[in-house]
């Protein structure tokens, strides 16, 4: 019987295939996009910032104010870090972007390498982290 009606209904037939087939590259494509999502926070708050709590401040402060911090109750470490927005300009090219000042070797925030390894900063220089981006020789760095 379900033969017979396949045989006389066939473009129904195959429409109702390729739904069934696309419903099911559907389901695929959500449970991959929620994968990615997941990784997406596991890279960023379990790998990269290693922090519960970020203080920020909208002016420069002394340093005293590192070790105040760290005598709060329940402050474990404390790590300071400084950003200054920049201008990039390589020939007629120019980007506004944030230049982060950070320790030589940071803890919390750290910079990540490859997939999941986190690398040292040099000890001098300007490191930047979008692999993308073709800058020139004769790179400038000016503070707004």
């Amino acid at each position: 019987m379900i033969l017979r009606n396949l045989a006389r209904h066939r473009l129904k037939a195959v429409l109702s295939v390729i739904g069934i087939g696309l419903s099911g590259g559907l389901l695929l494509i959500g449970a991959y996009m929620l994968q990615a999502v997941e990784h997406m926070i596991d890279q960023q708050y379990r790998v990269t910032l290693q922090m519960d709590v970020e203080v920020a401040f909208i002016d420069p402060v002394p340093q005293r104010v590192q070790g105040e911090l760290r005598s709060e109750p329940g402050v474990l470490a404390v790590e300071t870090w400084r950003s200054t927005p920049v201008r990039l300009r390589a020939g007629p090219r120019s980007e506004r972007i944030e230049l982060l000042e950070m320790d030589p070797e940071p803890r919390m925030r750290r910079l990540q390498t490859g997939r999941y390894g986190a690398s040292r900063l040099p000890a001098a220089g300007v490191v930047v982290t979008r692999p993308g981006d073709r800058l020139h020789d004769g790179l400038r760095v000016r503070q707004d």
